[in-house]
């Protein structure tokens, strides 16, 4: 998975300013950093300077591993974000010997800092607390050159910046650095598998994919996780991310978003994007609750947005949440005329390769659109670029946020036959959606709310129902 070259690391609902970069340096803000270096039987190795660096996600969650090749294995480094058993929060660091050998472990603060027993001080503040005291240390503007000579001496006062503790590290032991963001000693913290777990279970409750390239599905876990973790309560975030998260199921962190954009002053720029998030969580969840509240910001928006030109399409959005919140009054005064809705649907797969090296949202949102697009004819077209690389292999796509009710979808083959299930769970209200699969078969159209259908081989129209032992499981 490409990745930037500084990865957050965090708690959903927490501190948002720890990352690790390529290399393994831990920062947690502007005060604290952690740099690791190995000194193995060859000679010190430091990860920033070491072609054999390379990092991986645990379990496509933000939880970060970077190993070192060294002489009989690896150094390994795992950095998360998590809670101790008291709540408070804190960034763990773990270091494992995976080599054949014995090592010395560096650990490098940028800051001068003040040990005592296990726990590191930069000035008042606790800034790391250690598994046991060091063996040895150096520091100041030489300490690379005294720790990688073998000169670190005993630990005695005070270190000046940099400030370099040494510990050993046996064959196959581990050792635990836990850098508070509040400066709590902390209780007991979850392992870097537990976290990743936890990461797991989180984002499932969102829109699940089933694509016949493991790679990507890593990528998209990725960069769902990586969207929770960025806009966790407490934590700077706005439109683009609201629209992310309600395209990706997760609605409850898209409203606490909206409430949030609600409480400050009118917008003058991007109101027309405001409109339009806003428009979009109450068509994709029905929250009228939010809706409501929502209303008096809405409504003077929509008085700016009706003087542009181009913008009908919103203020039919904008009138249905009011019909659907009870006001048919307001609705018919804001309700644009007839006018045709032109179905344009997204190009083919050549252009994704792109948007996979990007990532993150932009991943996300070129992926969706190839898989199911939707426009407001109202209409759902499955697969309209058609497979790509996935020819003839199965594809799935569960609990789709859509205008008209969670969509899923199932692609599977009888022969080279494609066979469709597809499942509409409409939102009340809403009438005939027409399902179609221009990348797959031309002319076929159903507005069955759920369906199974044996399609054509060639790109005419389908012939007929799948067998009866198909099912949507």
């Amino acid at each position: 998975m490409s990745r930037p070259t500084a990865t957050p690391i965090g708690t959903l609902d927490g501190w948002a300013g720890a990352s690790v970069d390529d290399h393994g340096g831990v920062e947690v803000d502007a005060d604290v950093r952690l740099d690791w270096w190995i000194g193995a039987d060859d000679r010190w190795h430091l990860p920033e300077r070491e072609a054999t660096a390379r990092q991986t996600l645990i379990g496509n969650a933000p939880v970060v591993e970077t190993r070192v090749r060294i002489p009989g294995g690896d150094a390994v480094q795992r950095a998360y974000g998590a809670r101790d058993a008291q709540g408070d929060e804190h960034v763990v660091v773990e270091i494992e010997n995976a080599s054949r050998a014995p090592i010395a472990l560096a650990l490098v603060f940028r800051d001068a800092i003040e040990v005592e027993d296990n726990v590191v001080r930069a000035g008042r503040r606790i800034v790391a607390v250690l598994p046991r005291k060091p063996a040895r240390a150096a520091s100041g503007r030489d300490a690379e050159q005294v720790v990688t000579s073998g000169q670190a001496g005993e630990l005695a006062g005070p270190l000046s910046a940099p400030a370099v503790l040494v510990f050993p590290l046996a064959h196959t032991a581990s050792m635990r650095v836990v850098l508070p963001i509040g400066g709590q000693v902390p209780a007991a913290l979850p392992s870097a598998e537990q976290v990743a777990a936890g990461w797991a279970r989180f984002t499932e409750r969102g829109t699940q994919l089933s694509v016949p390239d493991s790679g990507l599905m890593d990528d998209v876990q990725a960069a769902r996780a990586q969207l929770l973790l960025e806009t966790g309560r407490g934590r700077r975030s706005g439109i683009p991310e609201v629209v992310a998260l309600d395209a990706e199921g997760f609605h409850d962190e898209a409203a606490r978003i909206l409430r949030a954009l609600n409480e400050q002053p009118t917008p003058r720029r991007g109101d027309e994007d405001l409109f339009q998030a806003a428009v979009r969580h109450w068509q994709v969840t029905r929250d009228g609750d939010l809706a409501e509240d929502m209303l008096p910001l809405l409504g003077q928006l929509a008085r700016r947005i009706a003087k542009r030109d181009g913008t009908a399409w919103l203020l039919k959005g904008f009138a249905d949440l009011l019909d659907g919140i009870g006001q048919p009054k307001a609705a018919r005064a804001v309700r644009p005329g007839d006018f045709g809705w032109i179905r344009s649907h997204p190009g083919g797969w050549e252009g994704f390769a792109a948007h996979r090296t990007a990532g993150g949202t932009e991943l996300l949102a070129a992926l969706r659109v190839r898989l199911l697009f939707e426009s407001i004819a109202p209409h759902l077209a499955v697969l309209p670029a058609g497979l790509g690389p996935w020819d003839r292999q199965p594809v799935e796509l569960h609990r789709a946020p859509t205008a008209f009710g969670p969509f899923s979808f199932a692609l599977r083959w009888h022969g080279d036959r494609p066979a469709l299930l597809w499942d509409l769970d409409a939102h009340e209200g809403v009438g005939p959606v027409e399902i179609t699969a221009p990348g797959l078969v031309r002319g076929w159209s159903s507005d069955a709310r759920k369906g199974e259908e044996l399609l054509s081989a060639s790109r005419d129209d389908g012939d007929g129902p799948i067998d009866p032992g198909g099912s949507f499981t």
